[in-house]
C-alpha cells in the first residue's frame, strides 16, 4: 500500500473525487496557554471523514516534535465526544472536558495520547466495506493512522513522532534536524533536572531520552 496521497498520484478525471476526499474544515480555538484543535466527524458533506485524525495526528504530533526542538515542550490529548461550537471558533461540550482530562491527567510529559475512542474509530474505519474510492480512501487514511501510534510503557496508545511511518507521512526532510535540536534539548534538562534533584521531571526527561535513543536516525 502506497502511502503517497499528494494530487499528482491521481489521474485528471479524478482531480474532483480527490478535492472531496481531502477536504477537512480543521478549526482552532486558544486560552490562556491552552490550544485546542478541532474538527467535526458528522458533517455529512465531507466524503473522507478519516482525514479528520489524519491531519490532527500530523499536526499535533509535529507541534510535539518542533516543541521539543525549539526548547517550549507541549503535551496534549486527542479524543471523541459530542461537542458544539456555541460561537464560531469557540468549541463547548464533553469532548473539551475528555481531551482536558486525557492530557493534564495522564498525558504529564511531552507526548500526544490518544484515547480508546479514537482507537475504535480508526479500527472501524480501517474495515468498512465499500469498492468506491471514498471508501477505499479511508481504509486507506485509517490505515496510516493507526501506523502513526505506538504504546507507551504506561500502556497507553500515542502518536510515535519519532516512527518511520510519522516520518514518511508528516516530517520528511525536516526529521534529521529536528531529531537533532530535540535530543540536545532533551539531554540537557535531565541533566538540569538531575542536578536540581527534581525527581519528577528527571524521570520525564529520562523517559524521553530513552524514547529518543530508541528511534535512531537513519543513515
Amino acid at each position: 500500500m502506497s502511502s503517497d496521497t499528494s494530487k499528482e498520484n491521481f489521474s485528471q478525471n479524478f482531480y474532483d473525487i480527490y478535492d472531496q476526499m481531502i477536504r477537512c474544515n480543521v478549526r482552532g480555538q486558544r486560552w490562556s496557554d491552552g490550544l485546542i484543535y478541532f474538527v467535526s466527524l458528522g458533517d455529512q458533506e465531507v466524503k473522507c471523514p478519516v482525514n479528520a485524525p489524519f491531519n490532527l495526528f500530523g499536526l499535533a504530533g509535529s507541534m510535539v516534535f518542533l516543541g521539543l526542538a525549539r526548547r517550549q515542550p507541549i503535551r496534549g490529548a486527542i479524543d471523541i465526544a459530542w461537542g458544539m461550537e456555541l460561537y464560531e471558533g469557540e468549541l463547548y461540550g464533553a469532548v473539551v472536558a475528555k481531551a482536558y482530562e486525557l492530557e493534564s491527567n495522564v498525558a504529564k510529559y511531552p507526548r500526544i495520547v490518544v484515547s480508546d475512542r479514537v482507537i475504535e474509530y480508526l479500527h472501524i474505519y480501517k474495515d468498512i466495506p465499500g469498492d468506491d474510492k471514498y471508501s477505499e480512501f479511508n481504509r486507506k487514511l485509517a490505515y496510516m493512522c493507526i501506523k502513526m501510534l505506538t504504546k507507551d510503557v504506561d500502556g497507553y496508545i500515542m502518536i510515535s513522532y519519532l516512527g518511520k511511518s510519522f516520518r514518511d507521512y508528516k516530517t520528511k526532510g525536516l526529521h534529521k534536524e529536528l531529531y537533532n535540536k530535540a535530543l540536545q534539548f532533551i539531554q540537557e534538562e535531565y541533566e538540569r533536572h538531575r542536578g536540581e534533584r527534581n525527581s519528577k521531571l528527571s524521570f520525564r526527561y529520562s523517559h524521553l531520552n530513552s524514547y529518543f535513543l530508541a528511534h535512531p536516525l537513519e543513515d
